[in-house]
């Protein structure tokens, strides 16, 4: 198990696809340490980080392609007031 800080969420997306990629079957846990809207938007959210693990493996597929396949990816936020 891996806990890592929870702000922007590129560390987490980072690990998380790292982690899937080299096929460890190891959970990665954004512990959040800022809210997790700014305003109206989203700042560190599921939806936020899925989103980078999804543009940076596409990113890296398109450099190169013989990277495999992500397994099942699973992020669990959990809150710590700042």
């Amino acid at each position: 198990m891996i806990f890592c800080p929870l702000s922007s969420g590129g560390t987490l997306a980072g690990l998380v696809l790292g982690a899937r990629l080299a096929g460890l079957n190891t959970r990665v846990i954004g512990v959040r340490v800022m809210p997790s809207h700014l305003g109206p938007f989203q700042a560190c959210t599921p939806k936020t980080v899925e989103k980078q693990i999804r543009l940076t493996y596409g990113y890296l597929k398109k450099r190169c392609w013989d990277l495999p396949e992500p397994l099942q990816r699973f992020i669990k936020l959990k809150s710590v007031e700042p």
